[in-house]
């Protein structure tokens, strides 16, 4: 079966989880689609205030803000050494395995956008 893609922060988790794995968000319930019928449009002190919340929910999370606009932001979270790398790197080349586990700061990114409709969308990077 095909992993089930977080909405909320990207991760993808088994098909049998019902919450993410990383933010502990819903994997059933689907976001709800802008129609004809809803299609209002927020204001822009709405549409921070939904970045705002947004943005305080992964902070908690461990993430934090590089950037950002009224409608958009950017942020990065620490992520360690890849495990299967520094293994290889431990068996083959010792000093530098040892080195890399040691050193190794990776990050990951997540961009949040919030839309004219109130929905919002989070893209993750590394």
């Amino acid at each position: 079966m095909a992993p089930v893609v977080c909405a909320s922060c990207g991760l993808a988790n088994i098909p049998e989880r019902s919450s993410c794995k990383q933010c502990g968000e819903s994997l059933r319930a689907p976001a709800p689609v802008p129609t004809e019928e809803n299609s209002v449009q927020l204001t822009l002190d709405e549409r921070r205030d939904i970045l705002d919340a947004e943005i305080v929910r992964q902070v908690t999370a461990g993430w934090r803000v590089v950037s950002r606009t009224d409608t958009t932001a950017q942020l990065l979270t620490d992520r360690g050494p890849n495990g299967c790398i520094g293994l290889l790197l431990l068996i083959f080349f010792v000093v530098p395995g040892i080195l890399y586990m040691l050193l190794y700061k990776g990050s990951s990114s997540m961009y949040i956008d919030v839309d004219p409709f109130g929905q919002v969308r989070r893209t993750t990077h590394g």
